[in-house]
Order: structure tokens, then sequence, then C-alpha cells
């Protein structure tokens, strides 16, 4: 019964983020991503979004990404961590906001050398 109501409310965000990326308001996003379960399935779902969003949107494609990594650092999951640093920095890099790119890349990169994840 839990699985199937994390399930619908991931598959609800995703169809109400993909209806029109372009008129996004940034208030009801937040309110929508707060009211998501906090696992690891939706941290991915959010980073798949946010990865999503920054192609039409940036502040909301930034705003899905900051989510994921707050939602991260709740779990204490080092691995999905060091995944939302990563594509918020590349986020903010494509922004051109090269200091918050930077500090976000920097924790990213000690965090999986601790992992030892080359991936990352």
């Amino acid at each position: 019964m839990f699985f199937f109501r994390k399930t619908y409310f991931a598959l609800l965000f995703i169809l109400t983020l993909s209806c029109s990326y372009g008129q996004i308001n940034l208030d009801s996003l937040r309110a929508e991503l707060n009211s998501l379960p906090n696992d690891t399935a939706s941290i991915n779902t959010v980073i798949r979004k946010g990865l999503q969003l920054r192609k039409f949107n940036l502040d909301a494609g930034v705003a899905c990404l900051e989510h994921s990594v707050k939602q991260a650092r709740t779990l204490e999951d080092k691995y999905y961590l060091a995944r939302a640093l990563t594509n918020l920095g590349a986020t903010y890099n494509i922004q051109g906001d090269f200091g918050k790119a930077a500090e976000n890349l920097v924790e990213a990169l000690k965090i999986s050398e601790k992992l030892n994840n080359e991936e990352l």
C-alpha cells in the first residue's frame, strides 16, 4: 500500500511538471516538491526532473536540484548527495554562477572520493 502511494505521488509530480515547462511557477513547484516522500526514489525522480527542466527553465531546474540536495542531506545518503551536487553544480555552471558551481562540484568530488566511486 505504501509503495503504491509513493508511486502515485511520483507520477503525479512528473505529470504536473511535464505539462508546460515555460509556465512553471516556482512557488507551486516548491510546494509540490515538499509534498514528495523523503526517500531515494523521490530523490532520483527529482534529479531527473531537474535535468529535464534546466533545458527550458534554469530556475526551475535549480529549484528541483536544490531540493534533491536537501533530501539527500536529510537521509544522509552520500551517493545521492554526490549525484545531486554534481548536477546542481553543472546547472549553476550553465546559469553562469561559477562560484556556486565550483562549491557544489568540489563538495561532490570530496564525497565521491570518500566513496571510492569513480563514476561520480
